[in-house]
């Protein structure tokens, strides 16, 4: 499955944006952040109270939509199983392109 070219979930007026560095395996091939089990990521958003109890990674896209607009996105693009595997030229690359 070839999910991340840059794959965001952000529009403008956002309450929260989530920056990750880059999107692990996992989370590539099921096409959602933060979607391996055992992340703890959403059931604390959801314990946050910013998004509904029944939120989970399939919601990342929906959560634009809540009064609290919430997106997502990461530095680079690249999918990969470590971050260590990353070239600061893809670091470089991805800051200017998050700020633009």
């Amino acid at each position: 499955k070839q999910w991340y070219q840059r794959r965001v979930a952000i529009t403008s007026g956002l309450s929260l944006l989530f920056v990750g560095i880059n999107p692990g395996l996992y989370s590539a091939y099921k096409g959602h952040y933060y979607s391996k089990k055992g992340n703890h990521f959403w059931p604390c958003l959801v314990q946050s109270s910013l998004v509904p109890s029944n939120f989970g990674p399939e919601n990342d896209q929906d959560c634009l939509s809540l009064e609290t607009s919430i997106g997502f996105t990461d530095i680079v693009s690249r999918c990969t199983r470590a971050q260590s595997e990353l070239k600061d030229e893809e670091f470089d690359e991805g800051v200017r392109e998050v700020r633009a």
